[in-house]
């Protein structure tokens, strides 16, 4: 890399603006419901075939770290992730809104998404074989350990009581489920309906149990407001810009909780299949895990400013480590990468072992683009996060009009299909049900997510263990990951009854 830097730094620093562009494009994307980051690449395909190779690259690559943090805002402001991963982020940053901190949350997440990704670059550049080879390290055992791990402690931490967390979780694997068999070609769950063959898609989940939930909740609540005059809170332009000043203060003085995100982000990001709502959930996990005190760790799941940096910085690092073992290994770790796969392809290049090789000049750009959209991304995300703030002074009627069809738009802009747009109301019906008897739609969500991935690697261990499911625990590396989900349940057990003992002491 040394050697061609001469070469590299002039080619980032004329597609400057190209980097900007794809940042300022990747926070509009992920701020809409249905439109990430894969839907977005795919859509720009067409253009980047007419475009020089580097230059389509990096502009793809800037792209990349602008979506993730633009899914952080509807997720904060209206509890509408905009991408399945920032539901993670919605379990902190909506009751930082309702309490008048949306400012401070979206400041926190700015920061947190940019460290991350300023940090999982500089990751990628200097040690990218070595994280292509650490990953793998990870088997169908391991990533089907890791999955596990994910949604019991989602069930765990999302709700008040972890037995309707762990079934919610449950419920998830089995709607999940649906679709046809991957081993036998048989139909499960589908009742007939030929766009289930492929399995519940995630989008219209998403939307329902979120957006279409959070209608119902506001309906419900402005129902009982009726014949009273409810008050908006304005905001001054100095207030607005204050709080997320004051949050990005915050993400940068917890370095600690950054470092450690940023690592496990960068290596689930390298992991094929597990992708950015393992890394944000296990991230999560591990701040509560390692909470200062009992009181830190009861705000949790109320307001938690910890929550969003721990999910926003994982978050980000996971699409740096993604693009590690598409580059070097030629296996795509997500939706997003496959796409970028094909550009690559499109244009000639020999991805896999040699692509450092044969063309380090574009790889190493590709990567070098990354702290650079980083950069960007604190002054783009700033005026992003400055005029998303407004809406929390906007009455919650049009609000929820607005989520409605920005929601179902996206649930339908998924597949063009109207049976998505059926499917995200019967979402929003069951995830309605579930926030009022107290089952946490996270658990639910993270279960329908990986489903696949958990039945995908449980039938490969089975294979390469011969029908026995001894190797699931007798793996070296699945051994650590079992064990340290069973210390953490213990762990979060008893810091959560320490808390609710000191409430009791306290009233």
């Amino acid at each position: 890399m040394l050697a061609n830097l001469s070469e590299i730094l002039p080619l980032l620093l004329i597609n400057l603006p190209l980097i900007a562009i794809g940042v300022a494009i990747g926070v509009v994307a992920g701020a809409l419901p249905g439109f990430g980051a894969s839907n977005t690449l795919i859509i720009l395909f067409p253009l980047t075939l007419h475009m020089d190779v580097n230059a389509a690259l990096i502009l793809m690559t800037a792209l990349f770290v602008g979506v993730r943090f633009g899914g952080a805002m509807p997720a904060i402001l209206i509890n509408v992730p905009g991408t399945a991963s920032g539901a993670v982020t919605a379990l902190e940053g909506f009751p930082m809104s309702k309490l008048g901190l949306g400012g401070m949350a979206l400041g926190v997440a700015l920061a947190a998404s940019a460290i991350g990704s300023f940090a999982s670059g500089l990751i990628a550049i200097t040690a990218a074989p070595a994280i292509a080879r650490a990953a793998l390290e990870f088997g169908a055992p391991e990533i089907f350990a890791l999955a596990l791990f994910s949604i019991v402690m989602v069930g765990q931490i999302a709700g008040e009581d972890r037995i309707k967390g762990w079934f919610a979780g449950a419920a998830g694997l089995l709607i999940g489920s649906v679709g046809v068999d991957p081993m036998w070609g048989t139909e499960r769950g589908t009742f007939g309906f030929i766009e289930l063959f492929d399995g519940i898609p995630v989008i219209p989940a998403l939307v329902g149990l979120y957006a279409v939930a959070e209608v119902m909740e506001i309906a419900q609540r402005q129902r009982g407001d009726i014949g009273h005059v409810v008050a908006i809170t304005k905001l001054a332009i100095s207030e607005r810009a204050r709080g997320i000043l004051e949050g990005a203060r915050f993400a940068l003085k917890r370095p600690a909780d950054l470092l450690r995100s940023t690592a496990i982000g960068s290596l689930i990001g390298a992991l094929p299949g597990a992708g950015a709502n393992i890394a944000s959930f296990l991230s999560y996990q591990q701040a509560v895990t390692f909470s200062p005190d009992a009181e830190d760790q009861a705000k949790f799941g109320k307001g938690n400013p910890r929550g969003i940096v721990a999910s926003e910085s994982a978050d980000n690092a996971c699409a740096s480590g993604a693009l590690v073992p598409m580059m070097s290994l030629g296996i795509p770790g997500s939706s997003s990468t496959a796409v970028l796969l094909l550009v690559m392809t499109a244009h000639g290049l020999n991805v896999g072992p040699r692509l450092f090789a044969e063309h380090t000049v574009t790889a190493y750009a590709m990567l070098g683009a990354i702290p650079i959209a980083a950069i960007l991304l604190l002054f783009l995300g700033f005026a992003a996060s400055f005029v998303a703030s407004s809406l929390t002074q906007i009455p919650q009627p049009i609000i929820a009009a607005v989520i409605a069809v920005f929601a179902l738009a996206g649930a339908y802009a998924a597949r063009y299909l109207m049976f998505d747009v059926y499917l995200a109301v019967a979402f929003g019906c069951l995830g309605y049900i579930m926030r009022r008897e107290g089952y946490p739609p996270q658990a639910m969500l993270i279960g329908i997510i990986l489903a696949p991935v958990v039945e995908a690697n449980f039938f490969i261990g089975l294979r390469q263990g011969f029908g026995s499911p001894a190797i699931f625990f007798t793996r070296p590396v699945a051994i650590a990951i079992w064990v340290v989900m069973l210390a953490s349940i213990v762990y979060i057990a008893r810091k959560k009854k320490v808390a609710q003992l000191r409430d009791t002491e306290a009233r």
